[in-house]
């Protein structure tokens, strides 16, 4: 019997585990296959020019295998050292012969970025291997180097889903000189320029006090002003506050509220008794 009872017992431990592995190993296969290695660069990553000459760069998507149907950026530099020229569409999403349509290519005038868009027309499947997207034209017009960042970044598979993507940017240097590294925010300088308007406003807030205090030497006026009291009698409201007091200080309503609880008691005592 104890036999018996300890392989039941065992039997029961493996079915658990077999149990927990089973879903443990549902729960990991949509996590591993919705992961994706994707990756967006910048192409060449690195690049040393002079400044009036003109150099291009392709950005490249490399799916991992996993299918892209459209993908969307922006890509931004610095326009104080280079100048966008055009901006070419590669074959990545049509390289098959499937159908594409550009949903954006432009250079946005507000934003100073360079727009991109496109996707697949017409295909059932996506594209797994790796591809130029588009080549990007600039021309060097400052003597320090710019970054070039892809930002904005959208790549979706045929179910219209948006998958993970990593992004790899890029870098121009210009006769070696590498970017202006961005300039902490001077907030102590924004600071003392609100404190010194805030102190000449006070000197002349006290000016035109002082001014508007001399200003006014006329004491004839203000004496006659002072010798009318019949202006003063009719602000006498304290006359009608009384009227309000003695419904206040009404002595018997307690009394009476008391009165009308006996009743009500008294009455339920007598329905009872009539029960």
């Amino acid at each position: 019997m104890r036999h018996l009872m300890m392989r039941l017992e065992s039997m029961r431990m493996r079915t658990n585990i077999m149990i927990i592995a089973l879903t443990l190993g549902l729960l990991l296969i949509p996590a591993m296959t919705s992961a994706s290695g994707a990756v967006l660069k910048v192409m060449p990553a690195s690049i040393d020019t002079s400044t009036g000459e003109e150099f291009s760069v392709g950005v490249v998507l490399d799916p991992d295998g996993a299918p892209v149907y459209g993908v969307q950026y922006e890509l931004t530099f610095d326009t104080t050292s280079l100048e966008f020229v055009s901006q070419t569409p590669g074959d990545f999403l049509s390289h098959d012969g499937a159908n594409t349509i550009e949903i954006v290519n432009s250079f946005n005038e507000e934003s100073k970025r360079i727009e991109y868009g496109e996707t697949r027309m017409s295909a059932e499947t996506g594209v797994t291997a790796a591809g130029t997207l588009a080549r990007i034209t600039f021309r060097v017009i400052g003597d320090q180097g710019s970054n070039i960042e892809l930002t904005n970044v959208i790549v979706s598979s045929p179910q219209a889903e948006e998958m993970s993507v990593s992004i790899e940017n890029g870098v121009c240097l210009v006769d070696g000189i590498a970017p202006a590294s961005t300039p902490e925010p001077t907030a102590t300088a924004a600071g003392g320029k609100t404190s010194t308007p805030s102190a000449t406003e006070t000197v002349t807030a006290t000016a035109t006090m002082t001014e508007t205090a001399t200003s006014a030497p006329e004491p004839e006026s203000i004496l006659e002003e002072a010798n009318v009291p019949a202006s003063t009698p009719p602000v006498k409201e304290p006359e009608s506050m009384p009227v309000s007091t003695p419904a206040e200080d009404t002595p018997g309503f307690g009394a009476i509220m008391v009165c009308i609880g006996i009743l009500i008691v008294s009455c339920a005592l007598k329905r009872r008794s009539y029960k």
